[in-house]
């Protein structure tokens, strides 16, 4: 985290700590701290307003895998496709050959595709985030015979021995932050946080909107409302509507995923509802929607370069090459992204920096 959100984070959790935050039983959280405290929730949104983190990689690649084959888990999500197809690129670039295995969507399939991996003795594996208690003994195979892994939204990655994990415990807590701290410029009052529970990186994110919440805000109180992940992109907007018709006193809705407001813009106006959007990873439909100005704010990650960047810090495990702090830290490019941000077509997604391509192949020491 930069240094001046950091200090701002310690000067609130100093003065909070003298005020007493509170928890109650219902969900909701509140929080003595003064209401001058907003203005650190202001500069906090501002630092990552207007422009993007830092390129996560800073450090040209002395040595490319060149001969080397990386094995990539694709899991059966339409995500887990689109990384396989940003990666292949990078092959020509670096000089390796990239297996895919793709898995299934039961437990059972994904042992017997990292079965595969292991079977084919690769000099590195590529993972998405996936959950390693599905194939821990495949996991511990790997790691005994010394390849190494990058992996990619893993939850706990030291917990798995992962050194290298992007969109971790970090960005997800970051990314709660900055939407409490979005939420309290917005006027505060009651706000709703919507979290997929089947999604593993929910709490993470809940954790870090909670504790921002109560240091920031005064006399706000927050509730959390779970959306089934089966209700994405189908019954989800009725059920936020009904949540919200149920609290009309709400002011702001939380998404600990942006997708799980697909289609709600539409069910608000037809509600008559009027109130604040902001959520994590806004997918093509999200993007669009804050195009039309149906959609207010969002912690945009940048996927393309996030998948670039972890298969570069690969090829410097690989050969045995320090990874950039940026790839320990794991947080890809993130900015809070607004209506006046989203100048390209929403349907390619954002990309903090559209020339990724050409700055890891500087990096790489090579041409495209």
């Amino acid at each position: 985290m930069r240094a001046a959100v950091a200090a701002l984070a310690a000067t609130a959790i100093a003065v909070a700590a003298g005020c007493g935050a509170t928890s109650h039983n219902d969900g909701s959280a509140s929080s003595g701290a003064p209401s001058v405290y907003t203005a650190a929730a202001s500069q906090a949104v501002a630092e990552y307003t207007g422009k993007p983190t830092a390129f996560p990689v800073d450090t040209p690649l002395k040595t490319k895998p060149t001969g080397k084959t990386f094995a990539y888990l694709q899991c059966s999500t339409p995500a887990c496709a689109l990384f396989a197809d940003l990666m292949k690129p990078t092959q020509q670039l670096l000089g390796y050959q990239l297996r895919v295995v793709k898995a299934g969507a039961s437990a059972t399939e994904v042992q017997n595709a990292m079965n595969s991996i292991v079977a084919l003795k690769p000099d590195g594996v590529l993972l998405p985030g996936a959950d390693p208690n599905q194939f821990l003994s495949q996991l511990k195979q790997l790691q005994a015979a010394k390849v190494p892994i990058s992996a990619n939204a893993i939850i706990d990655p030291a917990k798995y021995g992962l050194e290298a994990d992007f969109i971790n415990n970090h960005t997800n807590e970051l990314a709660g932050k900055l939407m409490a701290d979005w939420a309290v410029t917005q006027g505060g009052g009651e706000v709703a946080f919507y979290g997929v529970p089947e999604l593993s990186f929910t709490p993470v994110v809940r954790k870090g909107f909670e504790r921002e919440f109560a240091l920031v805000c005064s006399s706000c109180k927050a509730r959390n409302v779970d959306i089934p992940v089966g209700d994405i992109g189908k019954t989800a907007p009725n059920r936020i509507v009904s949540d919200l018709q149920a609290h009309p006193n709400t002011k702001v809705a939380v998404f600990a995923t942006a997708e799980a407001g697909t289609g709600l813009p539409t069910a608000l106006k037809s509600a008559q509802l009027q109130v604040k959007l902001i959520g994590f990873g806004p997918p093509p439909a999200i993007l669009g929607y804050m195009k039309q100005g149906q959609w207010d704010a969002a912690v945009g990650v940048d996927g393309f370069t996030t998948i670039w960047a972890q298969v570069d810090a690969l090829a410097r495990m690989v050969a045995g090459e320090p990874l950039t702090a940026g790839q320990k830290q794991g947080l890809p490019p993130i900015q809070i992204l607004t209506e006046r941000d989203i100048t390209f077509d929403p349907t390619q997604g954002w990309k903090a920096y559209p020339d990724f391509a050409d700055h890891f192949a500087q990096l790489w020491g090579t041409t495209r």
